[in-house]
């Protein structure tokens, strides 16, 4: 056996040429996470609705009037027909309808599955014309004076009323 006696060389460390990846190996990231948003926004556009579905109550709307009549509720409601489907809480509830005053009044929701209210709209005002012979005579209208024949157009609501007139004396 023989030694060897040889010195050690240092070895010389040299650079190697860079190399980037292909374009699709660094495309592939952006095209997940790109998938994981799209995902993400699907499940949350699923999610919404169903939150507010299982969440809401069911209200119907009756609206008593002779005609039929429009319905307006504030805030996140979802129609079907005579019913609307709410969150609990407070909402502003109006109806319109022609020949009618309209009304605008405010509803509790509650924790109940259905629920019901009911509207009952006022007739708007007739138009009376009232003449006498001879003119001249005052009209009291439920103890409140309207004024001396001929009238015309007096707006009046619908219901019974007290009707008086006087009128002077005539003498012959």
């Amino acid at each position: 056996m023989s030694e060897r006696n040889d010195p050690i060389q240092p070895a010389s460390i040299t650079p190697s040429a860079f190399e980037p990846l292909d374009a699709a190996a660094s495309a592939a990231p952006t095209e997940r996470n790109t998938r994981r948003w799209i995902l993400g926004g699907a499940a949350l556009l699923f999610g919404l609705p169903m939150a507010f579905l299982l969440s809401s109550r069911s209200l119907e709307v009756v609206v008593e009037a002779q005609v039929p009549a429009e319905v307006s509720v504030s805030g996140l409601a979802v129609p079907f027909g005579d019913r609307y489907l709410l969150r609990p809480g407070q909402y502003q509830v109006s109806a319109t309808a022609p020949g009618y005053h309209p009304l605008t009044t405010e509803i509790t929701v509650g924790d109940e599955t259905s629920q019901r209210t009911t509207l009952v709209l006022a007739p708007l005002p007739g138009l009376v014309t009232i003449t006498t012979e001879p003119p001249g005579a005052t009209v009291i209208l439920d103890g409140e004076p309207l004024g001396i024949t001929p009238l015309e157009a007096l707006p009046i609501e619908a219901g019974p009323h007290q009707l008086l007139f006087e009128a002077p004396a005539i003498c012959r």
